[in-house]
């Protein structure tokens, strides 16, 4: 429960920061935002992702033998992962700009762009490994509480002074160093969380490393979850093709929203995967079919709500929030959040597969997945625009929710859905 109130808070702050960043620089600033983030968060997703998976994997493991070498030294192998690939992203900003100054102008990739989102890339990645430590010593709020907590209210504190400040000048340039500056605090804020938490053995234990292991481990789950992500994002990125950066913003707009009707589902998708962590190491076959099942009545529950309330009273609702022009935003909106709740009932099968070891499963059918998703926004996105994309995702999201369900009651024996069959 108290994960979910953590959550809660964080999408609301998260709500927060779209509003401020709609208010301030309209459909065309919040599309140009949207795209430029949408592309950091599918690129930190091999340390994000599947490096993390692992160490949390081994940090749930140690915490029940005492023996903290291997993941001292996957965490040190992760970070430097984080700063070559940072590197490396910087690298190719600057060389396409100076090979093709005109290149997606829709992200305006000036130097001062260039270098905030690196940081942010870089932050996002070290931050993301600190969570899988404490993550995996069973701490979820103590994980998740920096990008929860201290980075939408820093980056709202940062992005309002640069616009007092700027006053008209205020531009997406802007929203980017302003997160840059909350993605360093919330790193900062994180590892001194971790050291305060993290068990006396694991601060004096001398590394080991398997790296060529570890890659061999993490690669899987790096392409599962890549694939996974950018399904995720695969509407905005394909957007950005055919339409202009003011829908966008509508977009986003519709997302964003949606997001809070699967908020109680995503937050208990986090804690299922320490849940099945810890109960595959003990062996409790019984508590991972209650636990399931009761996780995706309690998402269900709790993601009808907002798709009510969009049905009865969204066509005033949302150009008061967001303002005048994202009106539009309103149709797309409830498709998405109706993806939400039929995701929430299909149950958390992903993160038991792969607390299982069945990577290869999650792996084909989010291949299936995307692919589906390609062709469809491919097809509905020019016919229908943003209406279309929101279409062609729930229709992809709900292929993968259905076959996953399948594997793990077929694999497993748990059915993760509501029902919860025996």
């Amino acid at each position: 429960m108290s994960v979910a109130i953590l959550r809660a808070t964080g999408a609301i702050l998260g709500f927060v920061v779209t509003i401020v960043i709609s208010r301030t620089l309209g459909t065309s600033g919040l599309g140009i935002y949207a795209y430029a983030v949408t592309i950091i968060v599918i690129a930190t997703v091999p340390v994000s992702y599947g490096w993390g998976t692992s160490l949390l994997r081994s940090a749930s493991t140690s915490h029940f033998s005492g023996d903290w070498r291997a993941t001292s030294g996957l965490a040190i192998r992760g970070a430097q992962f984080a700063f070559l690939l940072a590197v490396i992203l910087l690298g190719a900003f600057l060389a396409l700009r100076l090979m093709t100054p005109e290149f997606l102008q829709v992200l305006n990739i000036s130097i001062a762009t260039a270098s905030s989102l690196t940081f942010v890339f870089l932050f996002d990645q070290l931050s993301a490994l600190r969570a899988s430590i404490l993550r995996g010593l069973d701490r979820p709020i103590t994980a998740q509480a920096p990008e929860m907590l201290v980075r939408p209210l820093v980056f709202v504190i940062a992005f309002f002074s640069l616009a007092w400040w700027l006053g008209e000048g205020v531009a997406p340039v802007h929203a980017f160093i302003a997160l840059s500056i909350a993605a360093f605090v919330s790193a900062i804020a994180g590892y001194g969380l971790l050291r305060w938490r993290a068990p006396t053995n694991l601060k004096g234990t001398t590394a080991s490393f398997d790296t060529r292991s570890w890659l061999a481990s993490a690669s899987p789950i790096a392409l599962s979850s890549g694939l996974i992500v950018l399904n995720s994002h695969l509407d905005i990125l394909i957007l950005g093709i055919f339409v202009e950066a003011a829908d966008i913003g509508i977009y986003r707009v519709a997302v964003q929203t949606s997001l809070v009707s699967g908020l109680a589902y995503t937050s208990l998708n986090m804690l299922a995967s320490q849940r099945f962590a810890f109960a595959a190491a003990a062996g409790d076959r019984v508590g991972v079919k209650a636990s399931a099942t009761f996780m995706a009545r309690i998402a269900v529950l709790c993601s009808i709500p907002l798709l009510i309330v969009l049905i009865l009273a969204g066509q005033s609702i949302v150009p008061y929030v967001f303002g005048e022009n994202f009106g539009a935003a309103l149709g797309p909106m409830i498709v998405l959040a109706f993806g939400q709740s039929f995701t929430a009932a299909t149950g958390m099968a992903q993160p038991l597969l792969l607390m299982n070891g069945l990577e290869k499963h999650v792996m084909y059918w989010t291949s299936v997945s995307v692919v589906m998703n390609i062709l469809l926004c491919l097809i509905f996105i020019p016919l229908f625009g943003v209406i279309g994309a929101a279409f062609a995702t729930v229709i992809a999201a709900a292929l993968w929710n259905v076959a996953l369900w399948s594997v793990a009651r077929a694999r497993v024996g748990v059915d993760t859905s509501i029902i919860g069959l025996s």
